[in-house]
This record gives structure tokens, sequence and C-alpha cells, in this order.
């Protein structure tokens, strides 16, 4: 079960983790109730059956791409699981004494495998720009769009890999021209063929076609908007193509495709 066990190292962090979540694991199967021990073994057999492991890994890979099958991961209550089964050891152990330097080694241990505080570029909580939990610029760009079309009117647009799921959270009426799979194709994640490669390399890696083909490609996409990344300089392309800068929002413009 090499995959799947690679899988959950790196889902973990770290083989650290998972020997802690086993630990707990075991720790609250002992402890548990005759029927709460059956849940748990039931449901553990169930989840290796249905889903952990590499033949079920393997069927996921030729049917969707590879990199879904983690989202089956976070079906573990990891978080919750380790801190009830390291709540109720320090609860079981009745003298002080003992407790306090459980807590104490429990705490550091903690600290010491999150390494993410000595690794601050790793750490994944910062300050929101504003209540939408949206940068700043996809909220601009979002505003012009409103501006644009009427509410709730569909338009179709060709966006910037990480600009995909955030416009579409502020603006669900958003349709991308560039399908997903095409980024996951270009980053290697994905073994289907292209839908939209010559769009997707030109957005994400500047790879220009010429002008005419460009708006052929608008065109049969039926591509209302273009947003595009401001250091790329693609504006000249995009203006030969019949498209209408609209406003740059400092790392992107935004087209009009007329």
């Amino acid at each position: 079960m090499t995959g799947t066990i690679d899988l959950l190292i790196k889902y973990f962090q770290g083989p650290q983790w998972l020997v802690l979540f086993i630990v707990v694991y075991i720790y609250t199967l002992i402890r548990a109730e005759k029927e709460g021990r059956i849940t748990i073994i039931a449901g553990t057999a169930l989840f290796f059956v249905c889903i952990y492991n590499d033949l079920i890994y393997s069927l996921m890979s030729k049917v969707v791409e590879s990199g879904v099958y983690y989202r089956f991961i976070w079906i573990i209550p990891v978080t919750v699981w380790i801190a009830y089964g390291l709540v109720r050891m320090f609860l079981d152990l009745k003298k002080w004494w003992i407790r306090l330097p459980f807590a104490v080694a429990v705490l550091a241990c903690l600290f010491v495998m999150d390494h993410t505080w000595l690794e601050p570029d790793r750490a994944t909580f910062q300050r929101p720009e504003n209540i939408n939990l949206i940068p700043g610029e996809v909220m601009a760009i979002s505003d012009v769009l409103t501006d644009e079309h009427p509410y709730g009117e569909k338009i179709r647009c060709v966006l910037p890999l990480g600009m995909t799921m955030q416009l579409r959270c502020v603006d669900p009426s958003v349709e991308c021209v560039i399908p997903r799979r095409d980024y996951l194709k270009m980053t290697g994640q994905s073994k289907k063929p292209y839908k939209q490669k010559e769009l997707a390399f030109m957005i994400e890696k500047n790879e220009r076609p010429d002008a005419d083909r460009l708006k052929e490609l608008l065109e049969e996409t039926e591509t209302d908007y273009i947003v595009a990344y401001s250091d790329y300089f693609q504006g000249e392309l995009f203006s030969q193509a019949g498209c209408e800068l609209l406003k740059k929002t400092g790392a992107y413009e935004v087209y009009r495709v007329k």
C-alpha cells in the first residue's frame, strides 16, 4: 500500500502526525465502551475496504485526475480525534504531578512537530484583506464585470488559474472558458487531453498565438472577457484581436472582447 501510505503521510504533513494519530486512535479504541469500540472498528474497516487501499486509488486515478483522490482523506477527523484523545489521556491520569509533565510534554511535542513556526513562508494563516476573504484585486475585477453585465447574466471569461475559484466565489455568473482539467494537465496532475490548450498556455505561460488565431479562438469559445497578468504585457496582442482594455488592477488587466 505504498501509494496510499505516502498520500497519508503527505496529508498529515509528515510521519510524526500520522504516528501521533495512530497512537491516539489505539488509545481511544482501548478506552471506548464496547458499543463504541465496535463502531470504531467497523467504520475503520469500511474505510479501508472502500477507500483507503491501492486498488481503489488505482481505479480512481483512471476515472478522474489522481489528485482528486486525496479529498477522501478529509473524511478522517484528524484534528478533532487527536485533540479528544490527548484530553482523554490527560483526564485519565489521576495524579496532578503526572498530569502536569504530561501536558507540558504534549504541548512541547505539538509545538516542535508543527514546524511552520520555523518556516514563515509555509504559514497558512494571514489577515484577510476584506470581509469577503477575497484578495482586493479580485474584488476590483468583480466590480468591473458587475458594471459590465446585468446581475445574474452568465458571462464567459478567460482567467488565470489563481483567479478561477476566487472570482467565482464573488460572482457565480462567471463561466471559465478554460476548464480546470487544462490547468491540471499543464501542471502534470492530469493525463486527460486539453480542451483549450492554446488559451491556457497563453494566459498562464505567455505563449502567444497570432492575433488572427486568438480572435478565432475567442469567437469559437464565445469569450466575453479576458483577465490577464499585467507583467505579461499582452495588451497589444489583445488589441489586435479586437479586445478593449477596461481596467488595470496592478497584477491583472481586464479586457472586453468586442
